[in-house]
C-alpha cells in the first residue's frame, strides 16, 4: 500500500488452468508483472486434453501459447518448464521482489476474479504455508479488479459517466502475461478516476 509503505509494490496475476483439475497438469500458464518485471511460466506438464475439451480454451488460450506445427508444447521454449521448476522459479521471483523479507509490507496480488489464480500459485508450493511454502509468497489476494470496479460503479465496462475502461484486445486477452498487464492498466485506470479506488488500493489516506 503506497501510502502506508512506500516501497510498496502491486504484482498482478493471471494464470490459465483447467477449472476443475487441481493437479499439477491442471495448471497451464502464469502470468506475473510488475513495475519491477515480468514472469511468464507455461508448464510443460499441463494436461493437453483436459484443458482443450473445451473449444473455447483451445482456440483462444492454448493457440496463445508456445506450440510445435502438431499444436503440441514447445518444450525447447525457454517459458515452457516442469511444474517443479515453475514453483522454484515464482519462489524466485517473489524472492527477489521482497528482498527475502515476509510479503506483507512490500508486495499485494491484484487480480480480475483472482481466486483461482491466487489458489493455483499456492498450489505450487501444496498449499503448505507454514512449511514449503516461503513466507515471501502472498497468502491472499490483496486487491480484486471486479471489486474495484464495483466501488468505482462500473457498469457494462463503464464509468458513470461513460467512459469506457481500457480494452484488452482480442489477439492478446487469454495470454497469462497479457492479461496481467491489462490488470495493471485497469487498475491505474481506475485509480485516477475514483478515490474510493484509490483508498481501497492504499495509495490515498482519507482524512480522520
Amino acid at each position: 500500500m503506497k501510502a502506508f509503505f512506500p516501497d510498496f509494490t502491486f504484482v498482478y496475476g493471471d494464470a490459465e488452468f483447467t477449472p476443475n483439475l487441481h493437479t499439477p497438469g491442471g495448471l497451464v500458464a502464469l502470468g506475473l508483472h510488475s513495475e519491477r518485471g515480468d514472469l511468464y511460466l507455461v508448464n510443460a506438464d499441463s494436461d493437453r486434453e483436459a484443458f482443450c475439451s473445451s473449444d473455447f480454451r483451445r482456440d483462444h488460450i492454448w493457440s496463445k501459447l508456445p506450440l510445435n506445427p502438431d499444436g503440441s508444447l514447445d518444450l525447447k521454449h525457454p517459458n515452457v518448464m516442469p511444474y517443479e521448476d515453475i514453483a522454484d522459479a515464482v519462489a524466485a521471483h517473489f524472492y527477489a521482489l521482497t528482498g527475502g523479507a515476509k510479503y506483507r509490507q512490500r508486495i499485494g496480488i491484484v487480480a480480475n476474479h483472482g481466486t483461482q489464480d491466487m489458489q493455483r500459485i499456492h498450489n505450487l508450493f501444496d498449499n503448505d504455508w507454514f512449511g514449503r511454502m516461503p513466507v515471501t509468497v502472498p497468502r491472499r489476494p490483496f486487491l480484486d479488479l471486479a471489486t474495484l470496479e464495483d466501488l468505482a460503479g462500473v457498469e457494462d465496462d463503464r464509468l458513470p459517466d461513460g467512459t469506457p475502461l481500457p480494452e484488452n484486445p482480442p489477439e492478446a486477452a487469454h495470454h497469462a502475461l497479457a492479461d496481467a498487464r491489462w490488470d495493471r492498466e485497469v487498475h491505474e485506470f481506475l485509480m485516477e478516476r475514483s478515490q474510493a479506488v484509490r483508498v481501497a488500493s492504499g495509495v490515498e489516506r482519507l482524512e480522520s
